[in-house]
């Protein structure tokens, strides 16, 4: 059985889903974080997000991936935390 994640990557496969990419409060991040799940086995995945929402992001994270710790997830702040 797939996993929700997994159903939105093929549906993205299919471009069933490319439509909703460009409309508002349809899940752009829900899908980004689809596809991400789906290679997965490549990670570690690098999100790169304006700073007002980088937060929500982590949320997001941490709600769809359960199996992520948040220990897991390096949020760079400012330019101190890439030195």
């Amino acid at each position: 059985m797939n996993t929700f994640c997994e159903q939105l990557t093929i549906k993205h496969n299919h471009h069933l889903c490319a439509r909703l990419l460009f409309q508002m409060g349809l899940g752009k991040t829900l899908q980004a974080l689809a596809v991400a799940y789906y290679y997965r086995q490549k990670w570690p995945l690098l999100i790169v997000v304006p700073p007002s929402v980088k937060y929500p992001w982590v949320d997001e994270l941490e709600k769809w991936f359960p199996d992520i710790e948040p220990q897991d997830i390096n949020m760079i702040k400012d330019g101190v935390d890439i030195r």
